[in-house]
């Protein structure tokens, strides 16, 4: 009777066995595209471990363009317009990522018709003013629409850097997140999907790539807890402020040492979506910042400025006509969109070009000259010095508006 048992459990395996692998198959593809009631989507994702053991596959929520928060009114500026001599082996492209601007920006304000024939020692004028996201006191913000990593410690804000981010069939997910582990001369584990990338473009297909000068991670590797997706130095400096990459976080080789060195393993890094951000700094002055929607993810970007703004109450105190600018030119920015009062000094409101205009009643020759400039100083100092925070400084606590 025993054996008659297992010969029906013999012949079962027998008619069973070819199809174990398609159950299997389907049965993981199954996994892989469900999607719970009311829930996310899962997807698979490939982490590698530093211990030399074999990668293991992790099963996560794919992220989705309605999971983007909704904005939040900010406190804090960082940046503002400064003065810069070129010197010998600049070039814009760099100069933009060391300033987190773009490029065609710095060429608008400087009226620059050929970046080719700049001369050393020219001066131009750079206006990086941003507006900080405080969504973390301790930590790492990155907005992806405006391609820049913002970095907190303790309270300060200490500085920003530019980044490139992932291309919009690959893009890097938004979420909070966490430092896993940080490796120097890392060796790449190619991904199946982007070995498979590589088939379709008649390139080797490479499994791993060695430390070096071909390892697209570049020196400096810091894992994060968003699944597949990590911040590292890149072989391709020209990508940084691009959406250029498979999902991960590339930085100036530079920057990310800088960086390595004062990051710990654990400390959260928030990467969020926002391609506007508005500011009402401790003057009551109110702040625009728009950047273009790379992913698509804010149908009508008016709209959402418009309807933002009126959700705080700060309708009747900005400049309309202004506020309408600013969305179109999308030069990511931030601009003084408050509207003016009799009492407000006549500082001109296009703040991207550093320009200032005094108030004093006109003077005859050399007297007006000099009244001028002293008026002008005068208003660089209070824009510099009382709405731009210097780096290091404490965020501020949040002002009720109208106070």
């Amino acid at each position: 009777m025993r054996h008659k048992k297992w010969g029906i459990v013999l012949l079962i395996c027998l008619i069973l066995g070819p199809l174990t692998d398609i159950v299997f198959d389907l049965g993981e593809k199954l996994f892989y595209r469900l999607s719970r009631p009311g829930g996310t989507e899962l997807q698979s994702y490939l982490v590698s471990t530093t211990d030399n053991r074999q990668p293991i596959t992790i099963f996560a929520p794919a992220v989705r363009a309605e999971d983007t928060p909704p904005p939040i009114l900010y406190h804090q500026l960082s940046g503002g317009v400064e003065e810069y001599q070129l010197q010998k082996g600049d070039r814009l492209p760099r100069l933009a990522q060391l300033k987190g601007v773009r490029l065609q920006v710095l060429i608008k304000q400087n009226k620059v018709k050929n970046s080719n024939k700049l001369a050393v020692g020219c001066t131009l004028k750079i206006n990086n003013t941003h507006i900080v996201p405080s969504e973390v006191d301790h930590g790492l913000v990155v907005n992806l629409p405006e391609l820049l990593l913002y970095q907190f410690d303790s309270g300060f804000f200490r500085r920003h850097y530019s980044l490139a981010a992932g291309q919009r069939d690959w893009e890097t997910p938004t979420g909070n997140y966490r430092i896993l582990n940080k490796v120097k001369n890392p060796t790449w584990t190619v991904p199946e999907s982007i070995q498979e990338e590589m088939e379709e473009r008649g390139q080797e297909v490479l499994i791993k790539v060695p430390p070096g000068p071909k390892n697209p991670l570049g020196a400096y590797w810091m894992a994060t807890s968003a699944p597949g997706v990590g911040l590292h130095a890149t072989t391709r400096p020209g990508s940084i402020g691009h959406f250029a990459s498979h999902g991960c976080l590339r930085m100036l080789p530079q920057q990310i040492e800088e960086l390595f060195e004062e990051v710990s393993v654990g400390i959260p890094v928030k990467i969020i979506y926002k391609p506007f951000k508005v500011a009402l700094t401790p003057e009551q002055r109110i702040y625009l910042e728009v950047h273009h929607d790379y992913y698509g993810r804010v149908p009508n970007l008016s709209k959402a400025v418009e309807g933002f703004i009126k959700e705080q109450c700060l309708e009747s105190k900005v400049d309309w006509p202004k506020v309408h600018q600013v969305i179109k030119a999308r030069e990511g920015i931030a601009v003084d969109i408050t509207k003016r009062t009799e009492r407000d000094t006549v500082i001109s409101q296009i703040l991207p070009i550093g320009e200032c205009k005094s108030i004093i009643e006109p003077l005859p020759g050399k007297d007006r000259k000099q009244a001028e400039k002293k008026a002008k100083n005068s208003a660089m100092k209070e824009v510099v010095g009382q709405n731009h925070p210097q780096q290091g400084q404490k965020k501020s606590s949040p002002p009720l508006p109208g106070t």
